[in-house]
């Protein structure tokens, strides 16, 4: 899922291109969603939950972010309404925040988001990043994330400037 990354309404800015990356060259299947408003945003997790998309094992939330959360236009959502939405939904799922600082918040807040989610896994960034640096830290990350246990992955992810929880 995706916010908009600028106001500018002719900008081509967004992730699905590494998303396309990742399909064409080492076959991961996805299903992109651009969220404008907080309703759309919580719509689109509530069906991530469905059966149907019970094969798709990588959440991936793109959007601006602040320490503990994502910004959706004006409006800002916490893990914790996030965790609302999901809660118990995400057993053998990984969640990435490919959005600033998100991840820059306290340790009991991501373990209440794991927790409560059932989430195995949950990765996002502690600082400011730049977009074009960030996608591709994100097109290697979200690649070994499809292929390699928890350990692999902390090892390859250490090199990088995402953070990740378990």
């Amino acid at each position: 899922m995706e916010g908009n990354w600028n106001t500018n309404p002719r900008s081509k800015q967004n992730i699905r291109s590494i998303l396309d990356i990742l399909y064409y060259s080492a076959g991961i299947r996805y299903v992109y969603r651009k969220c404008n408003t907080k309703d759309e945003f919580f719509e689109y997790l509530r069906q991530f939950t469905f059966k149907r998309y019970k094969n798709y094992r990588i959440l991936y939330i793109a959007f601006h972010g602040r320490p503990n959360g994502i910004q959706i236009g004006r409006d800002f959502v916490t893990l914790s309404e996030i965790a609302d939405v999901l809660e118990g939904e995400l057993a053998d799922c990984a969640v990435h925040f490919g959005s600033c600082s998100t991840m820059r918040t306290k340790r009991a807040n991501i373990d209440d988001f794991l927790h409560r989610t059932k989430a195995d896994l949950l990765s996002g960034y502690r600082k400011q990043v730049d977009f074009i640096e960030s996608t591709a830290e994100e097109l290697q990350y979200l690649q070994i994330n499809n292929r390699f246990t928890y350990r692999q992955k902390q090892n390859f992810v250490s090199k990088l400037s995402i953070a990740i929880f378990r």
